[in-house]
């Protein structure tokens, strides 16, 4: 299986630079065109997605159709489309600001380590009216229910290759993320060495959420069964993590093995023990958790290469709201050349 986690497109609530969780904020151009991009790399680099889940949100919504619509043709020049739904889950939506939605960005006390959101929380969660924001517990609980009712069922598809694309928001892809990496064995999560090339070292529990459209990018791998990690109890606590998610961390991940890709660890399996013939016949050991058969292997972080060379449009129209009836100028110059 291959796994994007794909935060969504430029809105224009970003480019106001204004608290938007729940609130349906929509596209700028600008980020009609950063989707546009992503849809079009995945295609011409031969990902054929066969799941796309997106929040019920506008602008995750919006993202994840056109990342899927160069997916529905099967082959170039054909008129044969492939089904494919983006199915919205109201589980997958961003951080409830409560009070602070629709409201400018909060900067950062001086000399402080707070963000403003807590700094402003800490100040008014006693006025009149104030309405609290959604709490990290609530977040952690919305991806457990994605992951049980989703994801766990593709897992269980072994026979069949998945190639999956969830769209969601900055906060919670981050903690969607460290949510999936509680459930994995453990030494089970490798880096991709040319991702270690490019980034260096990376902080484990800080993966996911990044630029809008940028992506995580996992490959999930079974093993035979006689190769079943043991569970890991150090990385449930990862879930725990402060938000939001802070950039620029150096500190080496935890629990991470750096190994060529498709390789096995070094770790051996735990030798099972073999019962005499005089023992009473126990029962049948309950079959594995989903992820116990499971190694990942992480290729991008908050991967952009599909925004290489692309630039805002001037004047203001990059950042203003995408409107569906607006012709691109490429689309423009093919309608005169047909005519």
């Amino acid at each position: 299986m291959r796994l994007f986690l794909i935060r969504h497109g430029e809105t224009v609530d970003n480019v106001a630079q204004i608290y938007a969780g729940s609130r349906d904020s929509e596209l700028t151009n600008h980020g009609f065109q950063q989707a546009t991009r992503l849809g079009q790399h995945l295609h011409v680099t031969g990902v054929e997605l066969t799941h796309v889940f997106s929040s019920h949100l506008k602008r995750a919504v919006k993202t994840a159709e056109l990342v899927r619509d160069p997916q529905i043709f099967a082959s170039a020049g054909t008129k044969r489309k492939r089904e494919l739904e983006v199915k919205q889950v109201p589980l997958l939506v961003e951080q409830d600001f409560g009070s602070l939605e629709g409201v400018s960005y909060v900067p950062r006390p001086l000399g402080s380590n707070r963000t403003g959101k807590s700094s402003h929380r800490e100040l008014h969660i006693g006025d009149p009216g104030f309405v609290d924001q959604e709490s990290k517990e609530s977040m952690i609980a919305r991806a457990n229910a994605f992951i049980d009712e989703h994801f766990v069922a593709l897992l269980e598809q072994s026979e069949e290759m998945c190639n999956v694309a969830i769209v969601s928001h900055g906060i919670f892809l981050g903690v969607l993320w460290r949510t999936l990496l509680g459930r994995l064995p453990e030494k089970s999560v490798t880096y991709h060495p040319e991702l270690l090339a490019t980034h260096g070292n990376l902080d484990l529990a800080r993966l996911g959420g990044g630029s809008n459209t940028g992506y995580l990018e996992l490959e999930l791998c079974r093993r035979s069964p006689s190769q079943v990690f043991p569970a890991v109890p150090s990385l449930v606590s990862l879930v725990d993590s402060p938000l939001p998610i802070e950039s620029g961390s150096s500190s080496t991940a935890v629990g991470v093995d750096v190994v060529e890709t498709g390789a096995p660890t070094t770790d051996e399996p735990p030798v099972s023990l073999v019962s005499s013939v005089t023992e009473t016949p126990q029962p049948d050991p309950a079959p594995p958790k989903p992820f116990a058969t499971w190694t990942t292997t992480i290729h991008g972080v908050n991967s952009k290469k599909h925004l290489v060379g692309l630039k805002r449009t001037g004047g203001g129209v990059g950042s203003s709201r995408h409107d569906t009836k607006q012709k691109s100028i490429d689309t423009f110059f093919k309608r005169r050349k047909a005519e």
